[in-house]
Formats: C-alpha cells, structure tokens, sequence
C-alpha cells in the first residue's frame, strides 16, 4: 500500500489531535469489525459507510508524535462496505482526504463531499435511495 494510506507521514495534512483518539478510533474500528463479521451473512443488497466530519484521513497525536489512521480509512480497510460516503468542510483536509482516498485500493468505491455536513446529508441520503431503488428495480422488489 501508497504511503497516504498507512500510518506514517506522507506530507499532507493531518489532524491535530489529543492521546484520547487513539481510544475513540480503536472502538470504532473495533465496532466496524464486529459489524462486518455479524454482517457477513446477511443477503443485504448493499452496506454504506458514512462519515460526515471525516477530516484529513489521518490524526497526529501531538503528546507522543503518533500518527494513526482517521476514520474513513479506517473504515476503507473493511471489506464488508459497498460503498463510502465522506463529507469534510474544510477545503485543506477535504483535499488531503481526496488523496489518500484515491490512493486506497477501494478508493473507488468512495465519494467525497466538500461542504457542510448538515447540507450535504440530505444529498447523501438520495444517492443512497436512488442506489437502492434502482436494485430494487432490477430484483423486482419494489
């Protein structure tokens, strides 16, 4: 894997963060597993991640020089998401985010929001419907 999609400096910005992040990103990695293995079976026709404050990608812990994994990679690395919606406000770390995004082997499967998170939900939200209707259209169900 690229450089902007692991844990070390890649010249791009990251968010500043304090040593709680690492505990809030290991739960919800954690959590993100846990879904996909109850997940796994299920005969759904597609599973969508969303993260509206997804920031830069990546987080610097300014106590100890870490760097580690933000949420949307995070949750790129699970295999289990059809698709990955991410919304970030501000232009640099929206721009940041693009380029690791694009670098991550399902990068693809990802559309980036630039803007506010209480605007673009809505037009999130009806990407999602029209996917989801136009499987239901083709299997007949709706």
């Amino acid at each position: 894997m690229d450089e902007l999609t692991q844990p070390i400096e890649d010249g791009l910005l990251m968010r500043d963060s304090g040593p709680w992040v690492k505990d809030k990103l290991n739960l919800l990695e954690g959590y993100m597993s846990t879904f996909a293995t109850a997940m796994k079976r299920k005969n759904w026709s597609a599973f969508h991640y969303i993260d509206i404050m997804a920031g830069s990608g990546k987080n610097y812990i300014r106590d100890t020089g870490e760097i580690v994994l933000g949420s949307p990679l995070l949750a790129l690395n699970q295999e289990i998401f059809t698709r990955y919606f991410f919304c970030e406000m501000t232009p640099e770390d929206y721009r940041a985010l693009t380029r690791r995004v694009a670098a991550h082997q399902r990068g693809q499967k990802a559309k980036i929001y630039n803007g506010d998170a209480n605007q673009k939900i809505e037009e999130i939200c009806e990407e999602i419907d029209e996917v989801d209707r136009n499987r239901g259209q083709m299997w007949g169900i709706t």
